[in-house]
């Protein structure tokens, strides 16, 4: 996500591992006209997560590995599942060599924790709160600031909200910073029961970085201040990140999988990282994440992702890949905006591009040289952030694009007869995409997300 007055934001190698914000900064220059190395400089190192390791057992017996953990003074703390993979504690510098020749380990690195977003710097839609407007229902179009909500029109929202349930009965867990729930438009909208934090520095659920509430309000929200794509839709919330938007690695796996557990019908993860592949220890994240993916797909869940907001197509560097955009059975999502609301399915020139990356395009909005702030897209904003419960701002990136995505998704849930998999999922949002004359495969993939497109193919 950008921020319309944000400095700009790079991200890309660190000495192991480096990762794209899925929030960035505004006007990167095209990927045409830089090198890759001015293109991904190293924003941070990545840093090993306070002595967490990350081990893929060989063994299905969880208790022989445990006990060889336990043997050598560590720790089993968290289980990725039925994938295989687990995250150890209290792992000596000596004990390290022994658990990863033990045949019950099949390989085992450090947690890698690294800033996946920015912190917020908002610029507010007004100075002062929305009151005095109710509640709307399905039909949003009496929200406060929906008159300038172009992205809702775009993906033809308004036209679902008419025809279809709207989301209702349909489950998206956001996977982010947390939540506030006291924002006015998301009171009653998210489930806590279904909720939680799979951070390892914030096991709570309250959204000190703001990030997370933004991205829940795009999907669903009261209709007040503003309309969402999927407004009948219930919310869950899981914090992998913290108030900086760091986690780590287990952390992000861990609530795809939290997620996948609590029945979610759509995850959405507006968030990215870049990873090397030619390097064994970014594959074996990369696999780490491939199987929570695939954990979620085979409970039912579908799984939406940003695709990042370096500009670079990603086709030009193979040895590089966008976790988890990138994955097999993920949805990557780019990211298309007006100019002075004009040419509403413009590619915006910070998202990043790719064949093998890119599954469909949504409205993520820009904010260019000679254009308007409503080029931006509107969402709510925390209260610790703005200071009040009625307030929202403008912002762009992958981020915004991605939960109008996951929002369809959940549109076609509600309204296709029993529980889908996942599949059949993907294939209604893609299938129902609309081709934007100019831009290329890598760029939009499928084509503009559409919620009416999607209904009706499906």
């Amino acid at each position: 996500m950008r921020i319309a007055s944000s400095a700009r934001l790079r991200a890309g190698l660190a000495p192991v591992l480096a990762f794209l914000a899925a929030c960035s900064s505004e006007n990167p220059t095209a990927p045409e006209q830089v090198a890759p190395s001015q293109r991904l400089v190293p924003a941070a190192p990545a840093t090993q997560a306070a002595g967490r390791y990350v081990a893929r057992l060989a063994t299905s017996d969880l208790a022989t590995a445990s006990a060889v953990a336990s043997r050598l003074g560590a720790k089993v703390e968290r289980v990725l599942g039925n994938t295989g993979y687990v995250e150890l504690s209290g792992v000596s510098a000596g004990a390290v060599a022994t658990l990863r020749a033990d045949a019950a380990i099949q390989r085992m690195e450090p947690d890698v924790r690294q800033q996946w977003i920015r912190p917020l710097n908002p610029r507010l839609a007004n100075t002062t709160p929305v009151t005095g407007v109710r509640a709307q229902g399905s039909n949003q179009s009496g929200a406060f600031f929906y008159p300038i909500q172009w992205n809702i029109a775009r993906v033809h929202a308004p036209d679902g909200w008419a025809a279809t349930p709207a989301g209702a009965g349909a489950l998206v867990c956001v996977l982010d910073t947390g939540v506030d729930d006291g924002q006015l438009d998301l009171v009653g909208k998210v489930d806590l029961s279904k909720s939680g934090s799979t951070s390892s520095t914030e096991p709570f659920l309250a959204d000190l970085n703001g990030h997370g509430t933004y991205v829940s309000s795009l999907i669903s929200s009261n209709g007040i201040g503003m309309a969402s794509v999927a407004p009948d839709a219930m919310l869950c919330a899981v914090k992998v990140l913290d108030a900086s938007g760091s986690g780590s690695f287990f952390d992000v796996a861990a609530g795809i999988v939290f997620a996948a557990d609590q029945g979610a019908d759509v995850i959405n993860l507006s968030l990215s990282g870049l990873v090397p592949v030619d390097d064994p220890v970014g594959r074996f994240f990369m696999a780490l994440l491939e199987a929570a993916a695939h954990y979620a797909n085979d409970q039912g869940a579908l799984v939406v992702a940003a695709a990042g907001n370096d500009g670079a197509n990603l086709d030009l560097f193979p040895q590089f890949k966008i976790a988890p955009a990138h994955l097999r059975r993920v949805v990557g999502v780019s990211a298309l905006a007006p100019f002075a609301q004009t040419k509403f399915d413009g590619f915006a020139p910070y998202s990043n591009s790719g064949l093998k990356l890119v599954s469909v395009a949504a409205p993520g909005g820009d904010l260019q040289p000679g254009g308007v702030v409503e080029d931006l897209v509107l969402g709510a904003c925390a209260r610790i952030i703005c200071g009040g419960d009625g307030f929202y701002f403008f912002a762009s990136g992958t981020s915004g694009a991605a939960p109008h995505v996951a929002a369809v998704a959940a549109v076609v849930e509600s309204h296709k007869a029993g529980d889908q998999d996942a599949a059949a999922l993907q294939q209604c949002v893609l299938s129902g995409a609309v081709r934007v004359s100019g831009l290329t495969a890598a760029q939009q993939g499928a084509g503009r997300v559409d919620v009416m497109g999607a209904v009706r193919r499906c």
